[in-house]
């Protein structure tokens, strides 16, 4: 897992709930999926336990999106 190399960072983000894919060789194309199909992923959740007690953002990263 941290000999894999990640995609680049997407230019924008689409803010909306719900997962969203970034295809990193198609110029910026973005989807709506209903999760992810990647058989590998590295998550991060952001919280802010004085604002609310859920999850405020999340992003996931794979080799492949």
């Amino acid at each position: 897992l941290a000999s894999l190399q990640l995609p680049p960072q997407p230019d924008s983000w689409v803010i909306q709930s719900g997962w969203t894919k970034y295809w990193p060789d198609e110029d910026g194309f973005h989807e709506a999926v209903e999760c992810p199909d990647e058989e590998l992923l590295v998550f991060d959740v952001e919280t802010l336990p004085n604002y609310s007690p859920f999850a405020i953002m999340a992003c996931a990263a794979s080799p492949t999106a």
